[in-house]
């Protein structure tokens, strides 16, 4: 995908802000999710996910729906209930949690 390795390379440059090299993390990973295997969408996303800012939840999010689509339902049901009963999760993704566990459970 052409799209990705211009985020690849974006994502790589020195001069970048952290903050615009996460986002272009999750636009590739949101390219590559249905068709990259499950550890290369975990390894885009392992720096955001041990960061100190919210994309770490967005970057949970994600993984759990990796973990779906590569058959991982138990793993994604409890990074999913995690997300849902974690304060510090932006309401908006607790609620997509909440409805992806509504619908796999």
């Amino acid at each position: 995908a052409g799209a990705v390795k211009i985020l690849d390379q974006f994502i790589n440059s020195s001069s970048t802000d952290q903050m615009y090299k996460d986002i272009a993390a999750i636009q590739a990973v949101l390219i590559l999710i249905d068709t990259a295997p499950l550890d290369e969408i975990k390894k885009r996303l392992s720096l955001i996910q041990a960061g100190d800012t919210e994309l770490k939840y967005l970057a949970e999010e994600l993984i759990a729906l990796s973990e779906l689509k590569t058959g991982e339902a138990d793993a994604a049901k409890t990074r999913l209930l995690n997300l849902t009963q974690n304060l510090e999760v932006p309401e908006q993704i607790k609620s997509r949690a909440q409805q992806y566990l509504s619908v796999i459970e």
